[in-house]
């Protein structure tokens, strides 16, 4: 391959990714609160999301998050466990799993390997 081809792919991979980057950069960061606004816990959450609001409002009026605005949801538990839980998994389905949650996964999956490989016999395929 001559340079001049080279320098030419090198550019465009490189206009490629920044293109990639900048519009990835305009994508918001979602974040879902489940919190008690209404039952005996609202007293406990509620200045906590009070204070998440106004830092959310304070960054994003600086420009966002590495140039990323950043937007919420919230949903009221009721100081319920079970509509807590309903919650949770409402989040988890708008916005996906959290990092902790991959990272168990991740580990977990890594530990059934390592089982495998325990109990495998000489010569036999683990999948």
């Amino acid at each position: 391959m001559t340079r001049a081809w080279q320098s030419t792919l090198l550019g465009l991979a490189t206009a490629t990714l920044m293109a990639a980057g900048v519009a990835r950069a305009q994508e918001p960061i979602k974040i879902g609160f489940a919190i008690a606004q209404s039952g005996f816990m609202s007293a406990y959450d509620t200045p906590g999301f009070k204070a998440a609001v106004l830092k959310i409002e304070e960054i994003n009026a600086a420009g966002g998050l590495m140039g990323r605005k950043i937007e919420y949801s919230v949903s009221d538990t009721k100081t319920e466990r079970e509509q807590s839980a309903k919650q949770a998994d409402a989040n988890r389905a708008r916005f996906g799993r959290t990092k902790s949650e991959r990272a168990l996964d991740d580990k977990r999956a890594s530990r059934a390997n390592d089982l495998l490989d325990q109990h495998r016999i000489d010569g036999e395929d683990a999948s």
